[in-house]
This record gives C-alpha cells, sequence and structure tokens, in this order.
C-alpha cells in the first residue's frame, strides 16, 4: 500500500507501540505480521526531537518511534536516520541536519 506519504528508515532502530504495548522492533522476527497493523491507517502527527532527531509518527493511535543509530561525527560520512517522502514532492531528511529536498521526480 502506497499513500500521500512514504516513509522510508534506515540508520535508525525504531518500534512499533501503543499507549499501552510494544508490538515490535526493528531487529524483531515478526515484523511483517506486526508491520500489518499500520496498513490503512492516516499518518496524523510527527513529533521530531532534536538534537538527535528521534522522532515519533503517530498513526491514528499506533507509534512508530525512531531511533538513530549513529551520530554526526564530523570526520566520518554522514548518515541519513529516515525520509518522509511528502505529498507535495519534497523529502524531509533526518541525518545530521533536518533538511526539505527536492524528491527529484
Amino acid at each position: 500500500m502506497h499513500g500521500e506519504y512514504h516513509l522510508w528508515i534506515m540508520m535508525a532502530a525504531w518500534r512499533l507501540e501503543t499507549a499501552d504495548e510494544v508490538f515490535v522492533g526493528s531487529e524483531d522476527q515478526r515484523l511483517d505480521q506486526a508491520l500489518t497493523r499500520l496498513e490503512g491507517r492516516p499518518l496524523t502527527e510527527v513529533l521530531i526531537r532534536p538534537p538527535a532527531w528521534e522522532t515519533r509518527f503517530d498513526f491514528a493511535g499506533l507509534r512508530l518511534e525512531t531511533f538513530p543509530m549513529y551520530r554526526r561525527d564530523p570526520d566520518e560520512a554522514e548518515y541519513d536516520h529516515w525520509m518522509l517522502w511528502l505529498g507535495a514532492g519534497d523529502v524531509l531528511v533526518a541525518g545530521s541536519h533536518l533538511t526539505i529536498e527536492p524528491s527529484g521526480g
């Protein structure tokens, strides 16, 4: 399923939860079954917490929490933690900085 927004998580750990329960984490074996809980749910809120850009994506009561795996090191390559394609054709990117970039098509 692909809607108005598209989220790609990389270089970040994550977990899917409600206020009362954690369903699955990024290293769990039962990913496919747990991720089906997101199907058909609208993205209702995004909360981004600096300085590491930990992020909560709220899908009508289900929360997807992300946690960057790498800190910014000026002597190393920079890593993007996640990318959110927006309906307007732009991409919101969380890495060493939070930026909005054109999607490139």
